[in-house]
């Protein structure tokens, strides 16, 4: 049993949990109460009676965020809520819609009072929950929380001033100057400030009542770590610090980005002055390159007179000597020629007359011969070509002629007969393109359409109905194109497309389109086609009635709004299908795969006029008019090309016949004189017989002859070198008068000249080549004039490109620079502004941002994360003197016989931790290097402090991960372990992690001892060896627990001080009564529950007399109780 004395014996009394009142809270409706004994108290019910709830009131006042129902959802999620509890909702799950499930519906009030004594003093802490609509939303839910020490309150005095004035009639009468009694609503603070003062009067840490919490449903200690990380440590961590750390590093990167900011401006500038200094270059060469080819035209013309005033006095001398020269063979040749004449004279006086006279006929005889001997052989030919022998007297060509009359007869009745020919076969050669061209138009326009076996007319006559009426020409299918004959059936398809007949180009038409239809068609004669227009009823039921043996069974039908009408319109042209000829006479109706049909009884007929392969329309697709038409693209070639062929042919023997014709005119207007050889051969042989006779070498005309001839000879071989000495003198002359034209042109050009400084000019950058000629000079002119309008287009070019190039350039220094060139223009008249800023930021703003940034990164450094990281050391620190202080309470109560526990703490160095230690040490070298060179403008030193600010304010924003954790939560540097200790050595025993080892009880001892030095130590105040709050629920308690166990736990409980409620079921009752003094008996009905506080020895004996009534045999249960 506890004794109250003896767990008051502190500095400051302990208080602990005398009474709890529940008003409308789940199952408990209206006012209970429940006294707590100081001796011990068990909470026994049925299961499910509602023990638990009681549990959740008491927490619901101490939690910022209570867990509800922990002993049976280990932890887990929970159906239960504050809501839940104030409504009285019973049952999780019912989703009836009769709401029969809430106890309390509409306004509602809800109200808890825990009260506490330290045996001579109360306290009171409670909490009033009112909602006055049928809402389930926290928002509608008012809260009011109550701390207060005077002994005459209770909560039904709390809820009457409620019911009286509200939050407002509280605040006035719970309220004191010295904070005795006070109330939290939100406008004052809430829960939270409530809680604080709590917290603040019992002395204990902001996690104290969490573990209260966690230890009321704890069955196993599952991991050491996790109880003093969650629930017994303060939270120190330091996620808030760090981020502030991040935050300062912060204000360095905006300096930092200030700063590449301005060199990113700089940098943008730069290119500006360098394009700029580019830009007068070039406008300076430009101007030069510009004023030498002004100046060329002149300084061509100088030099043209210096060199044309040199060809001028050649060209003179030339012509001196070319004179001189010339009347040198003048008087030679005058000589020669006087020579010559006088031997002529004497050659014409000895006979030298008649001699020239029959030279000169047998010349002309000569060329006459020589004439007619082409003619002849023309003649010649004439006659091979016509088949008819040439002849050589004057009779037998009279005779030719005769017979050439009847042949010219003859022929020209053959090219008649030719001329007949050459048409018709040319009219073919046409016909058969024409056809040809046909075919291939068809095909093509087939392979264009390749859904459709129907001739290209009709594909063609629907796209202009559809297009007249507003249709899509899908709207408008023809019978064909609908069906197709089953593969199966195949070996039918030539005898169904001839029984289906021009009903397979028949056009179905909508009903609502067709009148618009018909007015169109009716207008229309330029189509050539055969049209048949069938109306069809978009909404035509699926009901057409096939013959059981009809053709239209061996169709497919193609999915369209109009296929029902058109089975309905092939059903009225079905035929029966026999297999035999001899059947039609049986069947009206009815066709054989052949083709043969019988109509009514007794009329039969077959419709041979093409082949039942020929012209098959229907089909899904047109491989069937692919086939045909390539069979007959095939025809149509061969045939057109033996028309072709033919017509050739007959042109050519036309064009032979009338060859003929020509001949025979030829001969017939020839002359016999004209192709007499024989007669001018003779003339000639008579003329020449009597030259030579005159020509012998011996008489004096030959002689004198001879003399003329070479003196002849003479003249005629000096008369070219006179003629030559002629031209060369007139050249000379045109050259004298050629070179003054130019000098003149050139003075001309030249006018007054260049000032001297153009000439140097001209000079230095254009010198005049000496082996330049006068007659050059046109040449080098050109040349440098293309030299210069090339280096002028290039340096223009390229000038133009620069002005681009700035004005991009300084737009992009806008974007950079958004501040100081905001109003500046990107015109080239802008420049100086921007080669202005470029300055300023050199020689001003950027070292002034420069000389910031370092001394603020030297000024901040790592000094942020060195105190942070040391802050977080210390902390560990303090965890292990807590510790500390924790194993001396252990070592205080023995664990075994001659044996206690004892915590001990071990560091954990994550891998993250391990990253930041290399982060600062990288820091710190590179702080070092840069403070002896300072080549980077701290560049490198910066990227280090961010890389390690960016670990620190990763782990910051990732608070809840493993490696965040270990770096900036202190209670996770180190990891816990339990060790078993002998009093007398002080030697280890065992080591414990968790409850893990061990027999079962043994398990549970060990959780349970661990868990209550945990309470005892987050209970108890600072530097205190015991809790102020002595009061823990042990929910669940011993519920599979032996007696020995449990009284080892207990006797753990006593002598730390620790004021345990037992909540357990009715079957663990007996192993609670020699360590309770009262009960609260919870019991539940339907979904009412109620409780009664009553001593053991009350409840015995309530126990005895019903036994004693009931007579009964057996003594009752715990569940009877």
């Amino acid at each position: 049993m506890f004794n109250e004395t003896e767990l008051f014996k502190l500095e400051r009394a302990a208080f602990r949990l005398c009474r709890l009142e529940i008003f409308n809270w789940g199952p408990f409706s209206g006012l209970h109460t429940a006294e707590i004994d100081a001796d011990g108290t068990a909470i026994i019910g049925m299961t499910g009676s509602g023990k638990t709830t009681l549990v959740d009131a008491f927490m619901t006042l101490v939690n910022e965020r209570p867990k509800y129902n922990l002993a049976s959802t280990g932890g887990h999620e929970s159906d239960r809520d504050l809501l839940s509890y104030i409504r009285g909702v019973v049952g999780s799950g019912n989703d009836s819609g009769d709401g029969a499930h809430i106890a309390r519906k509409g306004k509602t009030t809800t109200g808890l009072c825990a009260t506490y004594t330290d045996g001579e003093n109360e306290v009171r802490i409670g909490g009033l929950f009112w909602i006055n609509a049928n809402s389930f939303q926290l928002s509608d839910l008012k809260r009011a929380w109550i701390f207060s020490r005077e002994p005459q309150q209770s909560l039904e005095h709390w809820l009457s001033l409620l019911d009286q004035g509200g939050v407002r009639r509280l605040k006035q009468v719970i309220h004191d100057g010295q904070e005795e009694a006070r109330v939290f609503d939100s406008s004052n603070g809430g829960k939270r400030d409530y809680l604080a003062r709590v917290r603040s009067f019992f002395e204990v840490s902001d996690n104290a009542f969490a573990l209260l919490n966690r230890a009321a449903g704890l069955k196993q200690l599952n991991s050491i770590d996790d109880i003093f990380r969650e629930l017994v440590l303060d939270d120190h961590s330091k996620f808030d610090r760090a981020a502030e750390v991040a935050g300062d590093f912060d204000r360095l990167t905006e300096i930092h980005e200030e700063l590449l900011t301005a060199q990113r401006q700089q940098r943008s500038l730069t290119p500006v002055a360098r394009k700029h200094d580019a830009y007068l270059k070039c406008e300076e060469d430009l101007q030069l390159q510009q004023s030498i080819k002004r100046l060329l035209p002149v300084w061509v013309a100088e030099n043209g007179v210096r060199l044309w005033e040199q060809q001028v006095a050649q060209n003179q001398q030339l012509l001196s000597d070319k004179k001189q020269a010339l009347g040198k063979l003048e008087n030679e040749l005058s000589a020669l020629t006087s020579r010559r004449d006088n031997y002529h004279e004497q050659y014409l006086q000895a006979g030298g007359r008649s001699i020239e006279d029959l030279e000169a006929l047998i010349a002309q005889k000569q060329r006459e011969l020589d004439r007619l001997r082409g003619s002849r052989a023309q003649y010649e030919q004439l006659c091979q070509n016509l088949a008819v022998p040439a002849v050589a007297q004057s009779t037998e060509f009279v005779d030719q002629h005769a017979q050439l009359e009847q042949l010219d007869a003859q022929v020209k009745a053959d090219e008649a007969d030719a001329e007949t020919n050459a048409n018709k076969a040319g009219a073919e050669a046409a016909n058969r393109k024409q056809a040809q061209d046909d075919i291939e138009q068809a095909y093509r326009e087939a392979k264009s359409r390749p859904d459709s076996n129907l001739p290209s007319e009709f594909p063609r006559f629907r796209a202009a109905l559809a297009d007249a009426i507003e249709l899509d020409p899908e709207q408008l299918p023809y019978v064909a194109e609908l069906i197709e004959v089953q593969t199966e059936h195949a070996e039918w398809r030539g005898a169904i497309e001839r029984a289906i007949g021009g009903n397979r180009l028949r056009m179905l038409v909508p009903s609502s389109h067709i009148k618009a239809a018909l007015r169109w068609v009716n207008q229309q004669s330029k189509h050539r086609i055969h049209i048949r227009l069938l109306e069809a009823d978009t909404m035509s039921q699926a009901n057409a009635k096939f013959m059981g043996d009809g053709f239209t069974r061996k169709l497919n039908f193609k999915p369209h709004p109009l296929r029902e009408a058109l089975k309905k319109f092939l059903a009225e042209h079905d035929l029966h299908c026999v297999d035999a000829p001899e059947l039609l006479a049986e069947t009206p109706r009815a066709m054989t795969r052949e083709g043969l049909q019988s109509g009514k009884r007794g009329y039969f007929e077959k419709k041979d006029g093409q082949r039942l392969e020929d012209n098959w329309f229907t089909g899904f697709d047109n491989k069937d008019r692919l086939k045909m038409l390539e069979t007959q693209r095939v025809a149509a070639n061969e045939a057109h090309a033996a028309a072709k062929q033919a017509f050739e042919t007959a042109n050519a023997t036309k064009k032979v016949i009338s060859g003929k014709l020509v001949i025979i005119e030829q001969l017939r207007n020839l002359k016999f004189e004209e192709i007499d050889v024989a007669t001018a051969q003779d003339s000639l042989s008579q003329l020449s017989e009597r030259l030579q006779a005159l020509l012998d070498p011996e008489s004096d005309t030959a002689k004198v002859f001879a003399l003329y001839k070479e003196a002849d000879q003479s003249c005629k071989a000096l008369e070219p070198r006179v003629r030559q000495a002629i031209r060369e003198e007139a050249l000379a002359q045109e050259q004298v008068k050629e070179a003054m034209a130019k000098l003149d042109a050139f003075r001309a050009r030249a006018g007054t000249g260049m000032t001297i400084k153009e000439s140097e000019l001209v000079r230095t950058h254009l010198p005049f080549p000496a082996e330049i000629t006068a007659k050059d000079i046109g040449g080098f002119e050109r040349r440098q004039q293309q030299v210069l309008d090339t280096k002028i287009t290039k340096r223009q070019t390229e000038f133009s490109k620069l002005q681009t190039d700035l004005v991009r350039a300084m737009e992009h220094a806008q974007t950079e620079d958004t501040g100081a060139l905001a109003e500046v223009g990107t015109e080239i008249i802008d420049i100086p502004a921007y080669l202005k800023r470029l300055d300023l930021l050199t020689t001003e703003a950027l070292p002034k941002q420069l000389r910031k940034f370092l001394e603020y990164l030297n000024q901040s450094s790592d000094q942020g994360v060195t105190q942070l990281l040391t802050a977080i050391s210390e902390a560990v620190s303090q965890i292990r003197e807590r510790i500390e202080d924790l194993n001396r309470s252990l070592q205080s109560v023995d664990f075994k016989n001659g044996r206690y526990l004892r915590l001990v703490v071990q560091d954990v160095t994550h891998e993250s931790l391990r990253t930041l230690e290399r982060a600062r040490k990288q820091l710190r070298a590179v702080a070092l290097q840069t403070t002896e060179t300072n080549n980077d403008n701290g560049e490198r030193h910066y990227k280090a402090l961010q890389h390690v600010v960016q670990l620190i304010r990763e782990a910051a924003d990732k608070k809840h991960t493993v490696g965040a954790r270990a770096l900036l939560d202190p209670r996770y540097r180190v990891e816990f372990h339990a060790v078993e200790i002998e009093r007398a050595t002080e030697t280890t025993k065992d080591q414990f992690k968790g409850s893990q080892g061990g027999s079962g009880g043994e398990k549970e001892i060990i959780a349970s001892y661990i868990l209550t030095a945990s309470l005892c130590y987050a209970l108890s105040p600072e530097g205190g060896d015991f809790p102020l709050h002595s009061t823990i629920v042990l929910d669940e308690a011993f519920s599979k627990s032996s007696r020995t166990v449990a009284n080892r736990i207990i006797q753990a409980l006593r002598e730390f001080k620790l004021h345990p409620i037992f909540v357990t079921p009715n079957k663990e009752m007996r192993l609670l009564r020699t360590h309770t003094k009262s009960v609260i008996y919870v019991h539940r009905k339907g979904f009412r529950a109620t409780l009664t506080s009553i001593s053991w020895e009350v409840l015995e004996n309530s126990i005895a007399a019903k036994q004693a009534q009931t007579k009964a045999s057996t003594p009752l249960t715990d569940e009877d109780a």
